[in-house]
């Protein structure tokens, strides 16, 4: 009997554990098939919700999403932004859209550049009509290229221009082609200039020329991107409308350190090994960086190095020292202005995990970002 028991015993045993590896199992699948379900998504929802954009003749916003939540960047104020959020939340999967401070004109008392018509210091007569057609849009450091040109050779004039100051992986080229039409090299170049110089000297902003008027709306980080951009568009004879980046709250500064560190725990800021040398595939993770620390005025970035507890711990506090310090001058390369900036090396001071494994040390190398409200 006592047989029978144990026999049955281990029967139902087996049978609990069979159960509990296929819930196991199945709790696996179901988990990452989210995960693999989330980008798609959200790229199936930026799709559709800049799709109904567009068809409402919506131009200059960028479309985000996190899971099923939208943020809308834009280039300029728009004129209704209301109208613009309720066309997005219209778009079905939608749950929730914000819109950047430049949508709705949240930005510093500074009055724009130019106040929506002519620079005051265009002094430059204005070219004269032809056939060339641009609207070139720079956000979040990426370029989209549109119009009309005679020529292939003139589509990657426009394109090599952008890329003097991006990655090419960040230029989407959308220009059509149409040869015989009349196009006046000396604006094509103007345009070219231009369009170099918009990432140093603008968060975000659009180039268009109809033909006739050559002009340049977006917002400016500081002082010296503004008058770099006032002479650069005397000298090409167009019209500006500039606007300063948006002076943070203690909520916007909250909510960039988050998405910096998301950023560069989903994209780790990459080193030569036991060296403060940044990695040559650092170099485009760096490019996104500087794009979200140049949004807000009033702000205050510690970038923070971290180590793990391998070898000297005075090495190790230089080590994060110097590629903290490494990081900052990258960034102030970029546009983002020094007096923002501010380096901090903890060494292994400051563990996010034990120091247990390989895995967790690799955790604890690492570059995170702590975002204050500067004193006024």
């Amino acid at each position: 009997m006592n047989h029978a028991n144990s026999a049955a015993d281990a029967v139902h045993s087996r049978y609990r554990r069979l159960v509990m590896l296929a819930a196991g199992a199945l709790l696996v699948v179901f988990v990452g098939g989210l995960v693999w379900a989330i980008p798609s998504i959200e790229n199936d929802l930026t799709s559709k919700v800049s799709a109904r954009l567009a068809g409402q003749g919506i131009t200059g916003v960028a479309v985000r999403f996190s899971g099923q939540d939208a943020v809308l960047r834009c280039v300029v104020v728009l004129d209704d932004p209301d109208m613009v959020k309720r066309q997005a939340q219209a778009v079905n999967g939608v749950r929730t859209v914000t819109l950047d401070p430049v949508c709705t004109g949240r930005v510093a008392s500074e009055a724009p550049i130019g106040g929506g018509s002519v620079a005051p210091t265009d002094t430059t007569a204005a070219p004269p009509p032809n056939d060339l057609r641009a609207t070139i849009t720079l956000i979040d450091g990426a370029f989209t290229l549109a119009g009309t040109v005679a020529s292939a050779e003139q589509v990657q004039a426009l394109v090599a221009a952008a890329g003097q100051a991006v990655d090419p992986q960040f230029i989407t080229s959308n220009i059509v082609v149409q040869p015989g039409i009349s196009i006046d090299p000396a604006v094509l170049e103007r345009v070219a200039t231009l369009v170099s110089s918009m990432p140093a000297n603008l968060m975000s902003g659009e180039l268009t020329f109809d033909g006739t008027t050559l002009r340049l709306t977006g917002t400016y980080p500081d002082e010296a991107s503004r008058d770099n951009l006032t002479r650069l568009g005397a000298d090409a004879g167009a019209t500006l409308a500039l606007q300063p980046r948006p002076t943070a709250t203690p909520a916007d500064a909250l909510v960039l350190q988050r998405d910096l560190n998301a950023y560069v725990t989903a994209n780790p800021i990459q080193f030569d090994s036991n060296q403060a040398t940044l990695a040559p595939e650092a170099s485009v993770v760096l490019d996104h960086i500087a794009e979200m620390a140049k949004q807000f005025a009033g702000t205050t970035i510690e970038v923070q190095g971290h180590t793990d507890n391998t070898g000297d711990p005075v090495r190790n506090l230089w080590l994060s020292t110097t590629r903290a310090d490494a990081v900052v001058a990258a960034l102030i390369a970029r546009g983002v202005p020094a007096g923002q900036l501010v380096g901090s090396g903890y060494g292994v001071t400051r563990p996010k995990v034990p120091n247990t494994s390989r895995a967790n040390r690799a955790i604890n190398r690492r570059v995170e970002f702590v975002v204050t409200v500067s004193r006024s």
